[in-house]
């Protein structure tokens, strides 16, 4: 692999082990809780549901989700978490604020730094992604007569639109593994659901930039032709 990609990594192994260790301590602390503590009671429930949620939805993706993908792209990857961090919505930052401020009763205590970056890190995949789609279409669209340049510009415009990238998410079926999203997006605007799953897109292929870089996303691209 050429060192300059190599240079764009997170260590990521790993990183989602601690969710299940936090529910098991949640759910431990449910249990000493008395009957009548129902506003606490409610709390640690939210919590619990909302981190066994995200596990189901990680397990799926990890099992059944990134074999797809690998089918779709044509590459195995050698970081899954990377891909699963390509799902992560801004919500969830909701969720790991107030469990930092939470007490845990057994006096535990849990490092949520990196989970309060989760959806950063999904934004920088699709920052990273929408970059190296927007220069592998312009390599693929590419013409060497200038009288062209118009309708270069114009089709990349139209490949790399995010109308383009939602209808790539749809085929694939990926909006409903989304991570910590609530039922605001649901219903959002055709625009802003379009944004969210366009970002979906980008963050896949910024993985398949990192892991491989900008030539396998030149021949990948054909996805959004």
């Amino acid at each position: 692999m050429n060192e300059s990609y190599s240079k764009l990594r997170w260590n990521v192994q790993g990183l989602f082990d601690n969710f299940l260790v936090i529910r098991n301590e949640l759910e431990e602390e449910l249990k000493l809780l008395p009957e009548n503590s129902t506003r606490k009671r409610n709390k640690l429930q939210n919590f619990i549901s909302q981190l066994e949620e995200m596990e189901e939805t990680i397990q799926d993706i990890r099992n059944n989700k990134i074999v797809d993908i690998e089918k779709y792209l044509n590459h195995r990857f050698t970081e899954p978490n990377l891909i699963v961090l390509a799902f992560f919505q801004p919500e969830t930052k909701v969720l790991f604020n107030k469990l930092k401020s939470h007490r845990f009763s057994r006096g535990n205590e849990f490092d949520f730094e990196s989970y309060l970056n989760l959806d950063e890190a999904a934004k920088v995949l699709a920052f990273i992604g929408d970059s190296a789609i927007s220069l592998a279409m312009t390599h693929v669209l590419w013409q060497p007569n200038i009288s062209s340049t118009k309708e270069l510009t114009e089709n990349k415009s139209e490949f790399v639109s995010n109308k383009n990238m939602s209808k790539l998410c749809d085929k694939w079926s990926l909006f409903d593994f989304r991570l910590g999203a609530t039922q605001e997006i649901e219903n959002a605007n055709k625009e802003k659901i379009e944004h969210a799953k366009g970002t979906i897109i980008e963050a896949l292929f910024g993985v398949l930039y990192i892991e491989c870089g900008l030539e396998k996303v030149i021949t990948s691209v054909v996805h959004l032709k």
